[in-house]
């Protein structure tokens, strides 16, 4: 996502200060590094959106296995970096990327990756 405002107000630094974005800096979108660090820094240290929610035990799933797979009782795996832009999406054992993800979490049921913020891959 590049810089989004609402009149003077940046949204993506909002987000951030929230605790309800991660920062990811792509180039040559750099200008705000700095900002989003430290509103992010902040967010995670006053506990405030996600990191309220993780840091309190709700996280559902669990880590994965290894860098590549999960447990076979949990087999879908979430991913909360990923390139497309989106954050939070799980993938079924089957789908186009499930191969190529590197799980983040892993999921028993789309329930439970549904429950811990993510949603389906499209593919």
């Amino acid at each position: 996502m590049a810089y989004v405002y609402v009149g003077d107000q940046m949204v993506n630094a909002e987000l951030v200060r929230r605790g309800y974005a991660q920062v990811m800096t792509i180039p040559p979108n750099v200008r705000h590094q700095d900002l989003f660090v430290k509103l992010q820094r902040e967010a995670r240290k006053q506990k405030r959106g996600q990191a309220d929610r993780q840091s309190s035990g709700e996280r559902r799933g669990v880590p994965p296995e290894s860098t590549w797979t999960c447990r076979a009782s949990q087999p879908i795996k979430g991913n909360f970096t990923t390139y497309s832009g989106e954050r939070y999406i799980y993938h079924m054992s089957g789908g186009q990327f499930y191969s190529k993800t590197k799980p983040e979490r892993c999921y028993a049921t789309e329930s439970e990756a549904r429950q811990d913020g993510c949603r389906r891959s499209k593919r």
